[in-house]
């Protein structure tokens, strides 16, 4: 995962699995989404 920090919130993408995105105020929260994501790809 590719986390990046804009001026008001995190977001964060795979570069090796498509479909797997996700946002946040916080790293927590990006990484929160993140499992989400995952899981819901499943």
């Amino acid at each position: 995962m590719v986390i990046e920090k804009s001026s008001d919130h995190y977001g964060a993408y795979s570069e090796n699995c498509d479909g797997i995105y996700a946002a946040g105020k916080n790293i927590e929260a990006v990484k929160s989404d993140t499992f989400e994501a995952i899981r819901l790809l499943k």
